[in-house]
């Protein structure tokens, strides 16, 4: 499991670096990075890996649905940290059924999407989501 969860966070790693000044993205965050206000205290819970999971934001819910679809390899689903790349549209599905100041409270809106990262080759994985961020 060990190697798994490092590759994991490795590949995200570098996905987050690749997209944190991406025109097409208006939000990233991830944990790891150094500029997270989390950086301090995941590095002190988590050493080096905080997981695989990296929260977007683009300009609009259209945008988010249109990047979903495009991608070829990254499948949508809920079971993150797993072996596969997935994506969730979270205010659309897990958060569905709260109310939209619940919703504003936990900064869960529409323009938002999660990324989990898997253990696919990091050029594919770059390469799909390339793709579909040029399809918006």
């Amino acid at each position: 499991i060990t190697l798994r969860i490092d590759k994991i966070c490795e590949n995200t790693l570098q996905i987050a670096n690749y997209l944190r000044n991406h025109n097409k993205i208006q939000k990233l965050l991830y944990t790891s990075l150094e500029d997270s206000k989390y950086f301090r205290l995941a590095e002190e819970l988590f050493g080096s890996k905080s997981g695989p999971l990296i929260n977007l934001e683009l300009r609009s819910k259209k945008e988010c649905y249109t990047f979903m679809n495009a991608l070829k390899m990254i499948r949508r689903g809920t079971n993150f940290c797993d072996n596969k790349s997935m994506i969730i549209h979270p205010y659309s599905t897990i958060y569905c059924e709260f109310e939209n100041l619940e919703k504003e409270l936990m900064n869960v809106n529409d323009r938002m999407i999660r990324l989990s990262i898997g253990l696919e080759d990091i050029v594919d994985i770059k390469e799909d989501i390339e793709q579909a961020l040029h399809a918006i």
